[in-house]
C-alpha cells in the first residue's frame, strides 16, 4: 500500500460506515465529524498528518467494532 492510495482508502471506509450508521445518531455525529477531519487532512502526508489519519482510522474502527458488538447482542437476544 502506498501513501497515495491511504486518503481513499479511510475515506471510502468512512463514508461505507456512515452510511451503515445513520441509524444510529451518535455514530453518524462521531463519523462525520471524522470524515470532516480527514477531509482538511486530505493529500497531506507530512508526519503530523500521517499520525492524525492513522488515529482518524482508528477512531473509526473503534466505532465500526462497537456496532459489530452490539449487533451480535441484538441477535443473540432476538433468538430467544
Amino acid at each position: 500500500m502506498t501513501l497515495s492510495s491511504l486518503d481513499p482508502q479511510i475515506a471510502t471506509f468512512i463514508n461505507e460506515e456512515l452510511a451503515e450508521s445513520r441509524r444510529v445518531r451518535s455514530d453518524a455525529r462521531q463519523l462525520t465529524n471524522l470524515q470532516s477531519k480527514l477531509n482538511r487532512l486530505y493529500g497531506r502526508y507530512d508526519v503530523r498528518s500521517v499520525n492524525e489519519k492513522r488515529r482518524l482510522l482508528s477512531d473509526a474502527i473503534e466505532i465500526a467494532q462497537r456496532d459489530l458488538r452490539g449487533g451480535r447482542a441484538d441477535n443473540r437476544f432476538a433468538r430467544r
